[in-house]
């Protein structure tokens, strides 16, 4: 099953929704440098490798239609002959102006057929994919990169499993907003893989996703055609087709009562799924967002902050390693909370030449997500996590 699928099955009716005015100081513009160079290399640990991989083939990225994002889904073979964790994973963009962000992808023997057949149904290198669709639904999300983005290791014996048949697919989303309509790019990013054997005692780890709704409408002094919510609709369905257009209406339904409540800040409680150790998170936003928070049981006297980032920068969305892991029981809420600000737009090269648009989920890097992913241990599956939201 997808990941939007894995938090469908999360996302029960113990939910609230919060709009929030803004207010306070003018905002200030988070700086957006897109580093091209490599990052910092980790040294090995005991029993670890690393290994190189890369696309096939070059790419030449090109947005359907009028948008300018392009996703697309690479698969590479790991050839690996035998059990091995995945302790670390750094994706190393081939062209890192146009790369907005990438997600590494591990795909089991079972769902190798199915991904391969996509790959085989499409022209060129790879196939179109969006959101948090990893290839036949069984993939586990293993890392998340932005630019800039350095490798984040856990500790302790753990890691993401990846069987002899499995398959990796690197979802990379291209954003050909700098370039020129009569110019061409091609691109082959690579990764670079941080194996090890493990033990019988090896943890094995896996992602749970989370997400509450965008709905951050036009600025007062703000007007055009598509600072109406459905003209804004309608358009990410043009862009990326009726699926990833509902995602939008599906979020205000799973966290109430499905109506829009236009504002800078929206918060979404799930039932957490019981029987996982929460061990880091990330939370991953676009360019107009301003914090993301995700709180275990707020408002108890066992309340924790398991994600606090009161200042978002997207080119820093680091794994968040949590002081000592946290483990999730029965009737446990978890509370996923982003602000966003729509001033940023006339402050950001990428988006101040665009026309003002009212804010949904959305797959582009003028829509927006608040998506906090949870990397955890335990029985997934048997938990009745099923799917969800990038």
């Amino acid at each position: 099953m997808t990941l939007f699928e894995r938090l469908s099955r999360l996302a029960v009716p113990t939910i609230v929704l919060v709009a929030a005015a803004a207010c306070g100081s003018p905002p200030q513009a988070p700086g957006h440098v897109h580093s091209t160079g490599g990052a910092s290399t980790q040294p090995l640990r005991t029993g670890e490798q690393f290994v190189h991989l890369r696309m096939a083939e070059p790419y030449t990225p090109g947005a359907p239609g009028a948008g300018r994002d392009d996703y697309r889904c690479m698969v590479i073979d790991p050839r690996v002959t035998e059990r091995v964790f995945l302790t670390g994973v750094q994706f190393q963009p081939g062209q890192a102006s146009i790369a907005h962000h990438a997600i590494t992808f591990a795909v089991p023997p079972q769902g190798a057929p199915a991904v391969r057949e996509r790959d085989a149904e499409a022209a060129g290198e790879g196939y179109t994919c969006f959101g948090m669709d990893g290839g036949d639904g069984t993939a586990s999300w293993v890392d998340t990169w932005t630019p800039g983005g350095r490798e984040t290791l856990l500790d302790g014996d753990m890691g993401y499993p990846l069987e002899p048949g499995s398959l990796l697919v690197l979802q990379i989303h291209y954003n050909l907003l700098g370039v020129r309509d009569d110019a061409t790019v091609t691109d082959r990013s690579g990764v670079r893989l941080r194996q090890t054997r493990g033990t019988d005692r090896t943890v094995s780890l896996d992602t749970v996703p989370l997400a509450a709704p965008v709905e951050l409408p036009c600025a007062p002094d703000e007007s055009g055609p598509l600072c109406d919510r459905a003209a804004a609709m309608a358009d990410v369905i043009d862009r990326f087709g009726p699926e990833a257009g509902r995602r939008a209406d599906w979020l205000l339904r799973s966290c109430g009562d499905g109506t829009p409540r236009p504002g800078e800040s929206q918060t979404c409680d799930t039932p957490a799924p019981a029987g996982m150790t929460v061990h880091a998170v990330r939370g991953h936003m676009h360019l107009l967002g301003r914090s993301i928070k995700v709180e275990l049981n707020p408002g108890t006297p066992g309340a924790r902050t398991l994600l606090d980032v009161p200042e978002f920068n997207f080119d820093d969305q680091g794994l968040h390693v949590l002081s000592e892991p946290v483990a999730l029981r029965p009737g446990d809420t978890l509370r996923t909370t982003c602000a966003f600000d729509v001033g940023l737009r006339k402050m950001l090269p990428q988006l101040s030449d665009l026309p003002p648009r009212y804010v949904v989920w959305g797959e582009g890097t003028t829509d927006e997500m608040c998506a906090p992913l949870l990397t955890v241990s335990g029985p997934v599956s048997n938990a009745g996590v099923g799917s969800a939201g990038r």
